[in-house]
Order: C-alpha cells, then structure tokens, then sequence
C-alpha cells in the first residue's frame, strides 16, 4: 500500500515522477591512426513518482486529502481513473505514459467542501467515482479504537467515549464529530499514576482543560454533570 497526501503545493511530478540525472557515454575509436571515431550515448536518469510506482506494481493508493491539492493537479486523475493510463506532460523522457497494472486501486479521502483550505473537487473527477459519505462511528466502535491507541481498559474507554458523546450532544456544532477529543483525553488519563482508573474530580479537570480550550461555550457544571452520569451509567452496566 502507498500513502500520498495532497496539498497546495502538490505538482504533475508528484505524481508522474522527474529527471534525477543525466549519463553520458562516449567510445572513441583509434583503430586506424589516420581515422578518429567517436560515439556518443546519452540517458535521462527518471525516477518514478508515487503514483506512478504505484500503477506499475499494482499497488492500493491511498490519496489523502485530495481536495486540498489544487484541480489543475488533479486533472491528471481522469485518464488514470477512466482508461488506466497516465499519461505525462512533453514525453522527452521516455515515460510519456504509465499503463495501470491489473491490480492497481486507488482511494481517495477528503473533508466536507465547508473545511478550510479544501478545493471544490472537478465535477469531472467526480463522475468517475464511487463516492462514499462517511458518518460518525458508533459507540462500540469508537470505544474499541479509542482503547486500541490509549492502552485504556475497555470500561474507561467506554466512560471516555460516552462523556464526549454527551457534550457533543448537548452542543451540536461546536464540537467537532471527531474522535481525536476521546482519544487525547484517554492518553493523558492514562498517563495518571493510577494508570488509568481517574477520580471523578480528575476526569472532570481533564476532560474541561481539553474541551474547553477548543469549544470555551460547553461550561464547567455541563462537564461535571456529564461525568457523574457517565459513572452512573458504568456502574448500571458493569
């Protein structure tokens, strides 16, 4: 599998590749005294770019971000998606087109088109898609990711989770449906010495000095209430 990810900046030779040298070669011929000879060879050195290796090897792309590469880039998509083939700009090098290996995929990923610094997406591009709109996941789910990168245990977890589930609930739009805010509020519990088994007053202090500093409207009596009742639920459940 191969990473890229777009951005401003992104260019045809991020995904085509460019001239890393240039050989030359040369045989003089002095066989005959009176004679002189001489032949020259010349190589473009070409290495190819991420998207290029990746067609070649049949490799799974994963193109990130991609509407924050600017369309002008991304024009060089449609020929890769509609007939296989990239195609290069000029051909002075020998690679003016790369033939899709059977097993070559591509997948992109982007934000909504409200984020900052997303492009609007070629409607051309588009229409050679399958386009698929993500949701947020569900508790379960998020729970068991959030235990897989924190080292949480699975009832903590959970207690994480849920809490951030309720503030986003009772501030719809201010929050971000993102798992990031779960996921930074269990490492730094478990980075507590009691490895991850916080008082309620501890889980507070954390949870209002990460919420709070990134939506200052969810008050502080809104975070205590949502962890008393988190413990409540776990206590039901457990």
């Amino acid at each position: 599998m191969s990473f890229l990810t777009g951005h401003e900046g992104l260019s045809a030779e991020d995904f085509i590749g460019q001239q890393v040298g240039h050989s030359e070669f040369a045989v003089v011929d002095r066989y005959i005294q009176s004679v002189r000879r001489k032949q020259t060879q010349s190589r473009i050195e070409w290495r190819d770019a991420i998207l290029a290796e990746a067609m070649r090897e049949g490799h799974v792309l994963v193109y990130d971000e991609f509407t924050r590469a600017s369309p002008a880039t991304n024009v060089l998509l449609l020929s890769v998606l509609e007939e296989g083939v990239l195609v290069s700009p000029g051909g002075m090098n020998g690679h003016s087109y790369v033939r899709a290996h059977p097993e070559f995929r591509i997948i992109l990923t982007s934000n909504p088109a409200e984020y900052v610094a997303v492009n609007a997406a070629p409607d051309a591009l588009l229409d050679r898609m399958v386009t698929i709109r993500l949701t947020g996941y569900c508790c379960e789910t998020e729970t068991e990711i959030v235990r897989a990168t924190t080292g949480l245990e699975i009832k903590t977890a959970r207690r994480v989770v849920e809490l951030v589930a309720r503030l986003r609930a009772s501030h719809p739009g201010v929050l971000l449906p993102s798992m990031r805010t779960s996921i930074l509020i269990g490492k730094i519990v478990r980075s507590l010495p009691t490895m991850g088994s916080p008082s309620d007053q501890q889980l507070a202090e954390i949870v209002a000095t990460v919420v709070r500093g990134r939506a200052p409207e969810v008050a502080r009596n809104t975070i205590n209430e949502a962890v008393q009742a988190t413990a409540f639920d776990e206590e039901r459940t457990s």
